[in-house]
């Protein structure tokens, strides 16, 4: 091992026994125990002692304490429950609720370490940029610190910087998580559904489009694009020239916090149109865009003195592609109108059912969700009450929902929760039902269906032009062993039939042989030539031709075979 990464490994193991400490001092010492994950028996036995002398939670369920845990073991973590919180058809709904628990809000670091940051970042000294930085935070989260500060061009401007060495001690942590996951996919054989390898990769994803700040710059200006000729929504400024991976600054928003009501009525606006414009500009994100911002608690989401919705923190941003904007239009539509067979044909082409599902069953239990809504106008229904029995539905047949619909789902009921706080008329089904309408009236347009005609030719083009290469890669992987092609069939009584074929064949083979030998017998014995006279004295035998011994073997076998052969046909035909 290269000395250079002795420290590492080091705080990598003291790290690993730091978490499996913290685990077991909640209550979790069988599974540290069971998987072994330290990998090392005396620190085994040594946290074992620790665990029986200070083991905590003894009142507490097991979601509380694994929340618990979370908490301890610092941002990595915390984002990791806050990830899980999207998965309600995998994560038992106990789990999910402590896990939405979870908060980023950790102590301030110092403002000596946000200016080196600023100055290692942009290679010259805050007093050179700012006018003005204010040393106290306006907030502080697990990864990332935001202060109030004006540019010397006179702007007012907030600063997010990223929190010193968070990057390293996230990836160190990644890898440990990445360790556990595998040994819990080996050790326990109910981790199928649950696939961690699969969701730490995932969390690592998206970890590290968090951690690069510029991603978050490039979603402000992509929503500020697609709002440039809507009033409803008013974004942030990017200042380009001083953000970095981990440096964001932005324009300063003020605004009154979109749950205040009594300060939204003293500022003149009103609270039920304040909420109708509110949920029209998520509805356009979803329906229009594909792109919608998936954080809208009321710290993100306020409303401008002059009565348009402003957004903040752009971290968690939600993307859906036109085919899965026009699949969710046909469900909507498909649902309003109890059309089941719409709504369960968009499921299977969305490829969240396959033919393992019993349909029939399906969609009695899809009748039965949906009762408690019929009669009612959507005014009356609330997104929470949906998303619960979808998910009841989701887990019952084992289908897997995109991370993209829960977290769609999340952003809904979270919009939901705001405007009806400001007005108990505010339905986000309601803001989308007209665009979802829209949206399907589109699909059907001449240009529009030119247009993904145009799309789905260039990508047959595409897919004829690469596949004599893909071809000719194939051939030479079976040719030099690196590919193997198994067959499965699906057919019923295939094997049967397949015992028939074999053992018909084998009976005309036979009937061959015997029929030949028949010949070369008869052959042999009436041939008038007699080659290689053979004597056997012990029994009496003297000058008889070879050609008559094998005329007489011939005849033997195919008396064997034919009797073979008739046993089979008449006693062995089933």
């Amino acid at each position: 091992m290269p000395f250079r990464k002795i420290p590492d490994t080091y705080r990598g193991m003291k790290r690993l026994k730091q978490i499996s400490a913290v685990f077991m001092r909640h209550g979790f010492y069988n599974i540290v125990s069971k998987t072994n994950i330290i990998g090392l028996s005396d620190s085994i036995s040594k946290l074992e002692r620790e665990y029986h002398g200070k083991k905590n939670g003894k009142d507490l369920s097991t979601a509380q304490r694994l929340r618990m845990v979370f908490e301890e073991l610092g941002p990595t973590f915390v984002k990791l429950g806050q990830m899980l919180s999207l998965e309600p058809d995998i994560i038992p709904a106990d789990f999910i609720k402590e896990f939405k628990k979870l908060q980023d809000d950790v102590p301030a670091f110092s403002f000596e370490d946000v200016k080196e940051i600023i100055e290692s970042e942009l290679g010259q000294s805050p007093d050179k940029i700012f006018k003005q930085l204010d040393p106290v935070p306006i907030a502080a989260a697990s990864v990332s610190q935001v202060h109030f500060g004006i540019l010397n061009s006179g702007e007012e401007i907030v600063v997010k910087v990223q929190r010193p060495d968070i990057e390293a001690a996230i990836c160190e942590d990644i890898k440990i998580l990445k360790r556990i996951a595998r040994t819990l996919e080996k050790r326990f054989s109910n981790m199928e559904l649950l696939n961690p390898v699969a969701i730490v990769a995932e969390f690592e994803n998206c970890i590290s489009k968090e951690l690069d700040f510029t991603n978050e710059a490039a979603s402000i200006e992509r929503f500020s694009n697609n709002f440039k000729d809507d009033p409803s929504l008013c974004v942030p400024d990017v200042f380009w020239d001083f953000t970095t991976p981990c440096i964001l600054v932005m324009k300063y928003l003020e605004g009154i916090p979109i749950d205040e009501l009594e300060n939204i009525k003293k500022a003149g606006l009103d609270p039920h149109e304040v909420a109708k414009e509110g949920l029209n500009v998520f509805a356009k994100q979803i329906l229009v865009y594909g792109y919608f911002h998936a954080d809208p608690h009321p710290g993100n989401a306020f409303v401008m003195l002059t009565g348009e919705v402003g957004l903040i923190d752009f971290g968690i941003i939600g993307f859906i592609d036109q085919k899965l904007m026009t699949h969710l239009a046909n469900v909507f539509v498909g649902y309003s109108d109890h059309d089941y067979d719409r709504v369960i044909s968009v499921f299977t082409d969305m490829g969240l059912i396959n033919e393992k599902i019993d349909l029939k069953a399906f969609k009695y239990d899809l009748m039965d969700l949906s009762e408690p809504f019929y009669g009612r106008t959507l005014k009356y229904v609330q997104v929470k009450n949906i998303f619960d029995k979808v998910i009841t539905l989701a887990v019952k047949y084992k289908i897997r929902l995109h991370r993209e619909l829960i977290l769609l789902f999340k952003t809904l009921i979270a919009m939901e929760v705001v405007g009806r706080k400001l007005s108990h008329e505010a339905n986000i089904l309601e803001a989308m039902k007209p665009y979802a309408v829209r949206l399907l009236q589109q699909s059907h347009d001449p240009k529009t269906m030119m247009g993904s005609m145009r799309y789905d030719l260039l990508n047959y083009l595409n897919m004829m032009k690469a596949s004599p290469d893909l071809l000719h890669r194939i051939l030479v992987n079976l040719a030099t062993g690196k590919q193997n092609i198994s067959m499965t069939h699906k057919i019923p009584h295939l094997e049967k039939l397949e015992k028939n074929y074999m053992l018909s064949s084998t009976r005309i083979t036979i009937g061959v042989v015997t029929g030949t030998s028949v010949l070369a017998g008869a052959w042999m014995l009436g041939s008038k030539h007699q080659y290689i006279p053979i004597s056997i004295p012990a029994f009496g035998i003297h000058n008889i031709p070879l050609t008559i011994i094998l005329g007489l073997i011939s005849y033997s076998v195919a008396t064997v075979l034919g009797l073979w052969l008739v046993f089979t046909i008449f006693f062995r035909s089933k």
